[in-house]
């Protein structure tokens, strides 16, 4: 972009946030706020919407698979099926990260064992908001949680989104610089 065209499209949101700030009542300094408020919303929402609607889809993909796969899961139909990776990936965006910091000294005791545990009671909160999901008992959610965070982890793998190093611990060739060789080979 040039400098001036982009000074051009934010003062055009400038133009259409005041507009509506205006239209709704709005005058003089809540005018500003709205604005304000209104690119940090954007800036938001342009940050954290990839994620969630990634997680939404891995978390709706996990829970096809797992209804197929146990008896204890069941699902009623597609809305159900969409409602509950919904809610699912929003409880673990957004709620899950608070509760991993209220049972961090009996995730640090357990070194890590109570996380399956909290991700069945995350599971078991899907289980009672959605009228269409329906869970065998804790013990299956723990398992389907299991499941699921093994199926989001593989999507998340085969996209590309995280990425794994070898165990050996030895850098990848930099195909860009042929001139300099490997990386294994410095010392």
């Amino acid at each position: 972009f040039h400098h001036g065209s982009r000074w051009k499209h934010h003062r055009f949101k400038d133009l259409i946030v005041c507009l509506l700030a205006q239209r709704n009542g709005l005058q003089g300094l809540d005018t500003k706020l709205a604005v304000k408020l209104g690119f940090r919303f954007m800036a938001w929402l342009r940050l954290y919407l990839p994620s969630f609607v990634f997680f939404w889809l891995s978390a709706c993909l996990g829970l096809y698979i797992t209804d197929a796969l146990f008896e204890g899961v069941w699902l009623d139909g597609w809305v159900s099926l969409l409602v509950s990776g919904l809610i699912l990936a929003f409880v673990n965006m957004f709620l899950k990260p608070i509760l991993m910091v209220l049972t961090l000294p009996l995730m640090v005791f357990t070194l890590g064992l109570a996380l399956p545990l909290l991700n069945g009671l995350l599971l078991m909160i899907v289980d009672e908001l959605v009228l269409g999901f329906h869970l065998a008992g804790y013990g299956v959610a723990v398992v389907a949680a299991l499941l699921i965070s093994l199926i989001s982890f593989l999507i998340t793998l085969t996209i590309g989104r995280i990425k794994v190093q070898a165990l050996s611990g030895r850098r990848p060739n930099r195909p860009d610089r042929p001139d300099r060789g490997d990386w294994n080979d410095r010392t």
